[in-house]
Order: C-alpha cells, then structure tokens, then sequence
C-alpha cells in the first residue's frame, strides 16, 4: 500500500512539470577566441603544417557576417619560434556556415613563409561563445585541412 502511494505522490509530482527542452545551438558572437587547432591533412609538398599537427590558436572572429577571419598561431618549441598570421577574405556564403573565399598566410620567425589561395569552410555552431570551424585550404603544391575548436575570450581584437 505504501509503494502505491508513494508512486501516486510521484506521479503528482511531475504531472505539471513542463518538458525538458535540450538548449540549441546558437551563432557564435564576434570576437577574440582561442582554442586548439588540429590539422587531419596535408595533402602536397608545399604544406606549411604537417598532418597531424596540433596548435594553439588564436582567432579574429566577425560573426557569420563578418567578411574578414584572422587565424594566429604563435608557437614556441625547441626548434624555434614562429608567428603566423592566416588572413581568410569571404568572397561567398556570407552569413552563413558555410563561407569560402581567398586567403593570404605568412610567418615569421625561425621558419619563414607567404602563401596564398582560395578556402572553404564549415561552421559548426555551438553556443554564442564556443564554435568549431574547419578551413580547407588549398594552395601552390598543397590542399591542407584545419579543425579548430574554439571558445570567445574577449571582445573583438581584429
């Protein structure tokens, strides 16, 4: 008998509760993000990071509206220090997950280089302050993919 009430004491309990809705994803913010970069392939001999790689970081985001994305990897080993400066210009999909464009990339320090070529990428929205994004990068000698895993930082640092 106190089984059965205690089930109808349950039973009344969650009655009025409304459902557990899962959150949505939401279009990530404008910003400064930082995060890990992994680079699943390197596709040519004119590579600048070999597949398999992982690097911190560091990314100029405008919003899916913004024409302009700035992708910095600072990077300091043993066998030197380089900056590296990736600048993605939107020419479609504006607005949207799935923008491609030109892209400029140079680097300084103990490794040097300045390359150039066309991208497309794939947003993967998760919340105001955390997206992913996978850039294929195709230039002279070279088709190089990229998977960051991104959270906002700061306001916008372009």
């Amino acid at each position: 008998m106190l089984s059965l009430l205690l089930a109808a004491v349950a039973a009344a309990t969650f009655v009025n509760q409304p459902p557990v809705v899962p959150p949505t994803t939401q279009a990530p913010e404008s910003g400064s993000y930082i995060g890990m970069a992994y680079v699943p392939s390197a596709d040519g001999s004119g590579c600048v990071l070999a597949a398999d790689s992982n690097v911190i970081a560091e990314v100029s985001f405008g919003g899916l509206s913004g024409k302009t994305l700035w992708i910095r990897y600072p990077y300091a080993a043993s066998n030197g220090t380089v900056a590296s400066v990736q600048t993605l210009t939107l020419t479609g999909g504006l607005g949207s997950v799935t923008p491609n464009g030109t892209f400029t990339w140079t680097g300084s320090g103990t490794h040097t280089w300045d390359v150039s070529g066309t991208f497309t990428a794939n947003v993967t929205e998760v919340g105001t302050h955390a997206f992913m994004i996978t850039v294929v990068e195709t230039f002279t000698d070279c088709t190089e993919t990229q998977s960051l895993s991104l959270a906002r930082v700061g306001v916008d640092n372009n």
